[in-house]
């Protein structure tokens, strides 16, 4: 905040970009239709390497699913 440059700007506007396209988007529980044979509990892991390009440290995250709805999820710079 003290000494922004353009690169923060752009990744600003990105944001809103994709705020202003999915403003419709919800998290859903259960639905009309749940999906026979699935399993009840699923689980997403990913991180990028080195991804902000200020200071290259990467970012992971993880969401837990129970029937479709998102009930934990993270993400996180790595400190290191």
């Amino acid at each position: 905040m003290s000494a922004p440059k353009q690169v923060h700007y752009s990744a600003a506007k990105r944001v809103l970009k994709y705020l202003k396209k999915t403003i419709e988007y919800k998290i859903t529980f259960g639905g009309k239709n749940p999906v026979l044979n699935a399993p009840a509990v699923v689980g997403y892991v990913d991180a990028d390497w080195a991804g902000d390009a200020s200071d290259r440290k990467s970012t992971s995250g993880y969401v837990f699913m129970l029937y479709g709805g998102a009930i934990s999820w993270r993400s996180r710079k790595q400190n290191m």
